[in-house]
């Protein structure tokens, strides 16, 4: 098993999760449900929200400490909490066949999936928002390299 990737560990990673995590949302008013996550994808769902919790733990502690000796572990922990959660609603969206739903997904009580009228963004686009912003200020901020000035300075240029 040493020379598994972690794709490749994943599956057994999943197999061994031995107490799932329930969501704990409330349904609100608004939200309409359609359907129950499937048992299979609960353990993934927990692997990633664990991971995600790791991190967020790793981060504070990062912050109080001052040290930089985790930056690597919260790297990994970040893209490999993104990468399970995607691949959840992927799979959530398939067993469901929610794919034309309009709308944002999330998760309810009991596993249920509701489309919710509070926010406007789809669980991908959530996802793509971290790294995407990275970019962009990276690419636009006053001084980075290549930068045109700042995001929105460049917007307004634009509009």
């Amino acid at each position: 098993m040493d020379n598994m990737s972690w794709l490749d560990f994943l599956p057994v990673e999943i197999k061994e999760v031995d107490e799932i995590k329930d969501p704990t949302q409330e349904i609100k008013d608004g939200d309409s449900v359609h359907g129950v996550v499937p048992e299979s994808l609960r353990p993934l769902y927990t692997l990633y929200r664990a991971a995600s919790r790791q991190m967020e733990l790793l981060q504070v502690e990062q912050r109080f400490d001052g040290k930089d000796e985790q930056r690597g572990r919260i790297s990994e922990l970040h893209f490999k909490s993104h990468a399970m959660q995607l691949i959840f609603w992927i799979e959530v969206y398939d067993a469901l066949r929610l794919w034309s739903s309009p709308g944002n997904l999330e998760l309810r009580v009991d596993w249920q999936v509701v489309t919710a009228k509070s926010e406007p963004h789809h669980p991908f686009f959530r996802f793509l928002q971290g790294p995407l912003e990275k970019w962009l200020n990276a690419r636009f901020v006053r001084g980075a390299p290549g930068s045109t000035g700042h995001l929105a300075r460049y917007i307004r240029k634009r509009r």
